[in-house]
This record gives structure tokens, C-alpha cells and sequence, in this order.
């Protein structure tokens, strides 16, 4: 069952920069200069198991439920009950579940859904089939 919470609101001042930009691309996203924002961007590593972005003063990541709650705990914070218990659904009911965190607070739970894993289950997928793929 899908949970809301209380986000905290991003700046006025992004959500103005977005609407008054352009859609540009295949997709029509819309573009906006990042370097102006002074946005550092966080790869994904395995060693840390989480991703995201340092924007101004503002520390967001996105990652494993475990890699998540220690980077919570470093800044005296932990993951809410309700979002533990929304980590056990997840996983329980087959997906993969991914923490949000902003500041180091613990923001949601994402439910990743694999999709290549259900297509296993039901045999939809042959990997028979994958042998003969040209490298």
C-alpha cells in the first residue's frame, strides 16, 4: 500500500527554473544549466550501495535500505518505523526497495519492481534464446 509523507518543499526557486525552461531532446525533458545550481552529482558505487546529488547545501541520496540508514545514523538520524515496515512490504511482496534521504533524514520507501525477474518466474523469458545474440 502506497504511503505519503510530508516532504519538505524544494525551492521556489528550482520549480521556477523548470517551468521556464524549454523541452528539448527525444523525450521533451526539460533541460535546465545544473552547473548554475552548483549541483555535484554522486555516482552510484558498490562499495556504498546509494547514489544522488549535492545541491547548494543540501545533501540528497537514493539508495539500499541498509546503506541508507548508516548514512542516516552518521547525522543523528533513523529510519522511521513506517518506513522500515514499508521496506519489509516491498520486499516481501517481490520488489526491491530503495530508501530516499534528504539531509540525512529518511524521507520514503521506493518500490522498485524487477521486471525481468517476474518475466523468469512465469517463463516468459528464454535464456536459450540469448546464446544465439552475436556479440
Amino acid at each position: 500500500m502506497p504511503m505519503l509523507l510530508n516532504l519538505p518543499r524544494w525551492p521556489m526557486r528550482l520549480l521556477k527554473d523548470a517551468r521556464s525552461h524549454p523541452r528539448q531532446g527525444k523525450y521533451g525533458l526539460r533541460a535546465r544549466d545544473l552547473a548554475s545550481l552548483s549541483a555535484e552529482f554522486i555516482p552510484f558505487l558498490s562499495s556504498t550501495r546509494m547514489s544522488g546529488i549535492n545541491l547548494d547545501s543540501r545533501e540528497v541520496r537514493k539508495g539500499a535500505p541498509e546503506a541508507i540508514a548508516q548514512y542516516a545514523a552518521a547525522g543523528g538520524h533513523r529510519v522511521p518505523k513506517e518506513i522500515e515496515e514499508a521496506v519489509r512490504n516491498i520486499a516481501n511482496a517481490g520488489g526491491t526497495p530503495l530508501l530516499v534521504a534528504n539531509d540525512r533524514r529518511v524521507l520514503g520507501a521506493i518500490y522498485l519492481k524487477d521486471i525481468v525477474k517476474g518475466a523468469c518466474a512465469n517463463g516468459s523469458i528464454n535464456f536459450g534464446q540469448w546464446e544465439s545474440v552475436p556479440s
